[in-house]
């Protein structure tokens, strides 16, 4: 009885319809959004939460929404597609071609942070983005702001396309499959539907797309016709406002911790020194877990104070007070990728500062990255022949591990195999808790030089012996670790996951070590969490943690399969 009359309500209701989804149809499209009701809704549960994280952090977006289709706009959507000649027959070709079931609106006050923000949307980790589209006026196609958004497709796997308009909306939308890094996701009975619609657009052209949207799309032809000219007209003065607040907050605002710097290069350089301190440690302090911060944050500070990197660019060599100074400018342009500029600086200071050997390894390190080798080797001659002097016990550590790693970027392997056994050496003469420090974060350097430079097809040999190299150290932190595991912190259990996770990926298929690299890495990639959890149970985890975690996941299900 109550089929019946559950399939009358159903007919009932598809009969007042004023459109023409045949009733097998909506019958079997309710009953499949009803099955997937519950992914919908965990899918919008990730969303929100990563976007409510990045406001949190983020103080350019001013809001985010979230929202699932309800099933009588998806069954006017089907209609409508149906009608346009494409023939959706089922809940399953249904999903395949509407991607907005699940969707999400960021939100921000003016046109350049779409730059920003979109900058940190293709960089988040939880997001596979599948398709880009730029929806753009046609006098606007060729703006600044949309070479900008254009540029950013060097980095992705997908192409942008622009989308020009006659009604004057500007949006960036973008169509997205969630990556489950974090634990909860990864684990949950309840799966993520696989994709969702995000538009990124302006407060004032969300309010215009809203109004036009519920007086325009729903409504008759008669109806659009008589509108669209207004709604039209409306956009291109929406679109000249934003840029007039654009221009208005970057002249008289900026998004970065406050550090106003009324200062003059000449004048009191020990105050701009502790201004730049505390600058760093704040952005490092707040944004752990989001590391796609960082780059972005470093270069909004260099170009609000880019007098003051002009100054130091063309300034005399500094003197022993301020050559502290030129190192913390110089660092800031290295971590932001400005090489060259890292190089002209730390220069400068080399007959002045306290720290000359590590000046002169960062030089190697921006030589290396412009791939200025011959000019690399000189300065890698000069750590060389610095190591010959008598260096104190820590700093002759902290050089040794860095000509390490510069040498194996060199290829000079054989000297980089002498650098790193003494300096494994000294630091196993260190109390144990600075003896897990300086071990995990030289391999995970050494690591990291492996992936960049030897992880190709034809470098695979090289990779695997590099490896074997360090694997002497290797055992030796994970004795560390058994015997005093209460004082490892999560990131030196990742640090251990990583290197057995890239030992995994070098090795041959079918090689007997290679399940075994895979359970070491899951093993203590589990570690590093259930640390996380006992040392900052109320912290998110960092999104380099998560990451590993999900690279170790898809791993073992492939091997599963």
């Amino acid at each position: 009885m109550i089929y019946f009359i559950f399939n009358g309500i159903l007919l009932k209701n598809a009969l007042k319809r004023r459109k023409t989804v045949k009733s097998e149809l909506e019958l079997n499209i309710r009953k499949g959004y009803s099955k997937d009701l519950k992914c919908f809704k965990s899918l919008k549960t990730f969303v929100a939460n990563t976007f409510e994280e990045l406001c949190f952090q983020d103080k350019l977006i001013f809001d985010h929404s979230e929202r699932i289709k309800d099933i009588n706009s998806l069954l006017d959507k089907i209609d409508k597609k149906n009608n346009n000649g494409l023939k959706i027959n089922d809940f399953q070709q249904a999903l395949e071609n509407i991607k907005d079931i699940v969707a999400a609106r960021l939100i921000v006050l003016e046109p350049q942070r779409i730059l920003t923000i979109h900058n940190i949307i293709i960089n988040i980790e939880r997001f596979a983005i599948q398709q880009i589209k730029i929806l753009v006026p046609s006098d606007m196609s060729g703006s600044s702001l949309i070479k900008d958004i254009l540029e950013s497709k060097n980095k992705l796997s997908v192409d942008i396309q622009i989308r020009e308009n006659e009604t004057g909306y500007f949006g960036v939308h973008y169509i997205i499959e969630p990556r489950p890094i974090d634990p909860f996701y990864v684990n949950c009975e309840v799966p993520l539907h696989t994709v969702f619609e995000l538009q990124l657009r302006t407060l004032m052209m969300h309010t215009w797309s809203e109004i036009q949207h519920r007086a325009i799309y729903k409504n008759t032809d008669n109806e659009k016709e008589n509108l669209g000219g207004l709604f039209e007209v409306l956009a291109h003065q929406i679109n000249g406002v934003d840029k007039m607040l654009s221009k208005l907050a970057y002249e008289n605002n900026s998004f970065l911790p406050t550090m106003d710097f009324n200062i003059q290069v000449s004048n009191d350089y020990t105050l701009l020194l502790d201004e730049i301190k505390i600058h760093i440690r704040n952005f490092e302090e707040n944004n752990l877990h989001m590391k796609y911060r960082y780059k972005l944050i470093k270069e909004e500070f260099l170009e609000k104070h880019k007098q003051i990197i002009t100054e130091f660019l063309s300034s005399e060599t500094p003197d022993t007070l301020t050559a502290n100074l030129f190192v913390e400018i110089a660092e800031l342009l290295l971590k932001s990728g400005r090489y060259k500029e890292s190089v002209v600086i730390y220069k400068k200071c080399l007959e002045y500062s306290d720290l000359k050997h590590w000046v002169l390894l960062r030089i190697c390190e921006a030589l290396i990255q412009i791939e200025e080798t011959k000019k690399a080797i000189f300065y890698y001659n000069k750590i060389k022949n610095y190591l010959l002097k008598n260096l104190d016990f820590e700093a002759r550590i902290a050089v040794l591990s860095g000509a390490a790693v510069i040498a194996w970027k060199l290829d000079d392997n054989n000297q980089a195999l002498i650098f790193s056994t003494e300096s494994i050496s000294n630091i196993k003469e260190l109390p144990i808790k600075q003896q897990i420090t300086n071990l995990s974060n030289y391999l995970y350097f050494v690591i990291e030089t492996i992936e960049e430079n030897y992880f190709e097809d034809k470098s695979k040999e090289k990779a695997c012996s590099l490896f074997d190299a360090e694997s002497e150290n290797v055992e030796y932190l994970q004795k560390l670790e058994k015997e005093h595991s209460k004082i490892f912190s999560p990131d030196r259990f990742d640090t251990l996951a990583w290197y057995f996770f890239k030992r995994f990926e070098i090795c041959d298929e079918g090689s007997c070590e290679k399940n075994t690299f895979l359970i070491l890495a899951s093993e203590y990639m589990e570690k590093c969490y259930v640390c996380h959890q006992e040392k900052n149970p109320n912290g998110s985890p960092r999104e380099l943690w998560s990451n590993h975690k999900y690279r170790i996941y898809l791993a073992q299900k492939d091997c599963d399969k």
